[in-house]
């Protein structure tokens, strides 16, 4: 399966101002981000970079020998330092080349815990010029997070016309 561009992550901010000191306001603000980086880490091709791909190749082969995660990076500094999230929702445009090779999945959303960039990250490494993920292809929680922040199912698409699969959870 491959994911495309219609790649965004709503956060629904709850936010405590704390001036004037007396009375304190709450709102509610909706906030869109785009990606700044993504990358596909595949462990059949384990040292090379795809952070130039124009979609991004998720999930297992068929036969199950073939892993490729995905890895979206988010400006999150755009997010104010007294905020507080409470819902984030992630919208993917997903398609397929040939849909009866793939069967619907679950496809789960884990929350990375260092830091990588697109142009050097691969299934080995995630910073250039050798500093590699916990293991091959990521290690739970030293990587990312263990438990999932989100899930959704995502079934194949006609060939060339995207289906579009939403996450969103509070833990996001």
């Amino acid at each position: 399966m491959k994911l495309h561009p219609i790649r965004s992550i709503t956060f629904c901010l709850a936010v405590a101002l704390l001036f004037p000191p007396i009375n304190s306001n709450v709102f509610a603000a909706t906030t869109n981000l785009t990606p700044v980086a993504d990358t596909t880490l595949r462990n059949a091709a384990a040292d090379t970079s795809f952070g130039v791909l124009t979609s991004l190749p998720v999930g297992v082969s068929a036969g199950g020998t073939s892993i490729s995660h995905g890895l979206f990076k988010f400006p999150i500094e755009q997010i104010p330092v007294n905020a507080t999230v409470t819902q984030v929702t992630l919208q993917l445009a997903s398609m397929v080349s040939n849909p009866n090779t793939m069967s619907t999945a679950n496809y789960q959303l884990f929350r990375v815990l260092r830091d990588w960039n697109e142009p050097d990250s691969t299934w080995n490494t995630r910073l250039a010029p050798a500093t590699g993920w916990g293991s091959a292809g990521g290690q739970a929680n030293v990587d990312y997070v263990s438990a999932a922040s989100g899930a959704t199912l995502i079934a194949p698409s006609t060939i060339g016309v995207p289906s579009l699969s939403l996450f969103s959870a509070a833990g996001m």
